[in-house]
């Protein structure tokens, strides 16, 4: 009954001890316990239609592999038995995405493995097309025109980008594997406007979204209300090495799950094209690293898609 506690003088009888000058109690701390918190892993630009997914190269799928098997999930100590990402699609880029042989067949791998597919652009004409030039911008960029809100210009770019974006949803619908209609949308960039855009521009486009029955989000950055959707830019899209990338995630998530911001999820940009974040060990390195680094601020991290449109949650920079 005594345990933990150590006399360092008096007499003990049967009853217990008789004299106890001084003592010392031994009990360990209670491990406070972890907070739950949710990444949502996310992947823009691909699929890379371009090579047989079976073969070395393909860049998706090399994400695919990973997210199925990395060092994070074969650590039993952490408990994480699935990781599901989100796929932001280019469906019909004229560089081989998604409406090739490769391309649908890397969409049905990942449907099986329970990966959310939304998307990214629809348009034919160019790879990763930003939607407020689809059709809003004159021909020459270089001599940006005055913009009327109810002229040609601007409905012309609505009718283009609803079009593109319709025909996106209605690819992923005819795809054999039953794969749930897109429901999200995240222009390339992040942004719903152009640098030089006036204000009507990003409006109408959002206009385009609502009418196209497309959700941009979730995220709406504080300094940023036509897009930027996302808690974290992981820069695996810039120049930066594989350090530096994970330095940027750690500092990064140090910042959004700390006061004031305390994000309960966490909203992470990845690019399943970039050749860097793909090349040797490195997707699976930026999953260590984030993981590491939640558990060191006594969060306990799981790794779920999306939800369904609107997000429950409201999720400020």
């Amino acid at each position: 009954a005594w345990m933990g506690i150590i006399a360092t003088s008096g007499e003990f009888n049967s009853t217990g001890p008789t004299e106890l000058s001084s003592w010392s109690a031994t009990f360990p701390d209670a491990p406070c316990p972890q907070e739950p918190i949710e990444v949502m892993l996310t992947f823009d630009d691909g699929p890379d239609g371009r090579d047989d997914p079976d073969l070395p190269g393909n860049r998706t799928q090399k994400v695919l592999d990973v997210l199925a098997d990395n060092d994070v999930l074969n650590d039993p100590d952490k408990g994480i038995d699935k990781m599901e990402a989100t796929f932001f699609i280019q469906t019909h880029s004229p560089d081989q995405r998604g409406n090739t042989v490769h391309g649908k067949e890397l969409l049905r791998r990942m449907h099986i493995a329970g990966h959310r597919i939304e998307i990214h652009t629809g348009s034919a004409d160019a790879d990763h097309e930003p939607h407020a030039e689809r059709g809003f911008q004159p021909d020459n960029m270089t001599e940006i025109a005055p913009y009327d809100v109810d002229g040609d210009n601007i409905a012309d770019g609505e009718n283009r980008l609803e079009s593109d974006l319709i025909q996106a949803k209605l690819f992923v619908d005819n795809l054999p594997e039953d794969i749930p209609t897109p429901q999200w949308v995240r222009p390339p960039n992040g942004w719903t406007w152009h640098g030089s855009d006036p204000e009507p521009i990003p409006n109408k486009v959002k206009d385009t979204y609502v009418r196209a029955n497309l959700y941009l989000g979730p995220i709406h950055s504080n300094g940023y209300p036509h897009g930027k959707n996302w808690t974290i830019d992981s820069g695996d899209s810039v120049p930066l090495t594989p350090a530096g990338v994970i330095q940027q995630l750690q500092t990064q998530i140090e910042l959004k799950i700390g006061a004031p911001n305390n994000h309960k999820k966490l909203v992470i940009l990845f690019h399943d094209m970039n050749p860097f974040t793909v090349a040797g060990s490195n997707l699976n390195d930026y999953i260590v690293a984030i993981d590491e680094k939640l558990r060191s601020l006594n969060k306990a991290p799981s790794y779920v898609t999306l939800p369904d449109p609107p997000f429950p949650e409201a999720i400020q920079d």
